[in-house]
């Protein structure tokens, strides 16, 4: 039979043949694409992600355009934890002006939500560490938007970070209705609040602006499931293709 193309359902180019005599083969070539298409679209959700492991513990954020440090996980109370970003200067000899994560301060009572609109409560991305926990890690908060608990909450995925606990953070901010105390993140909830009393023993990371030893950063690894999905996906084109012969 002389071969003639024609576009089918999914905008694809197909023999002519295929689509009238090898129903099998054009089923297969149906299943392919929705495969391959639902795989583009879950490998989008991953790549968005815009960590970048420059190694030694330097993890750069190309959304906010700032370096994390991934320290080893010591808690120590605000001020200690302030005083040891600001060594790191001396210490790593790698960049000057590290400092602890900022966060939005709110002027009034530590008022609690859960759409994100709040300075505390879940779902806030306007801290840089908020931001890191829900844009860039996509971890889930103990409530949703709508205020209601579920499953699959904290600290599930880490990325490129290998020293970060499902604990409390330290920002830098103090909280100004009362400068006793100073703003927290939870790792282990999503939660942020104003309330973390200074005296208390949190973990902390630092912070530096721009890329820092990033002049070949490597990306982040793509995730063992796509990997595994990946060669499967191959021996099912390739199964697809004698099929359509």
């Amino acid at each position: 039979m002389e071969n003639q193309y024609q576009i089918d359902s999914f905008g694809c180019l197909v023999r002519y043949e295929v689509l009238n005599y090898q129903k099998g083969g054009y089923k297969m070539r149906k299943a392919l694409f929705v495969m391959f298409l639902a795989a583009a679209l879950g490998f989008s959700t991953f790549a968005h992600a815009t960590l970048q492991n420059n190694g030694n513990g330097l993890i750069y954020d190309a959304d906010l355009d700032i370096t994390w440090y991934d320290a080893p996980a010591v808690a120590r109370n605000w001020a200690d934890s302030i005083a040891w970003a600001a060594s790191l200067s001396s210490t790593t000899t790698i960049a000057d002006s590290w400092h602890l994560p900022s966060t939005v301060d709110d002027e009034r009572p530590n008022v609690w939500g859960y759409n994100g609109t709040t300075k505390a409560g879940y779902n806030i991305t306007t801290s840089e560490m908020g931001h890191l926990y829900y844009a860039e890690l996509r971890n889930k908060g103990y409530f949703d938007t709508s205020g209601n608990p579920r499953s699959g909450y904290g600290l599930v995925n880490a990325g490129p970070f290998i020293n970060l606990q499902p604990n409390h953070y330290w920002s830098g901010t103090e909280y100004s209705m009362s400068t006793s105390y100073a703003w927290e993140f939870y790792f282990n909830s999503g939660a942020q609040s104003g309330e973390g009393a200074k005296y208390s023993e949190h973990y902390a990371l630092a912070v530096h602006s721009g890329n820092v030893g990033g002049s070949s950063p490597s990306p982040v690894p793509i995730p063992g499931a796509i990997l595994l999905f990946g060669p499967g996906l191959a021996g099912i084109a390739a199964k697809g293709r004698r099929f359509a012969k």
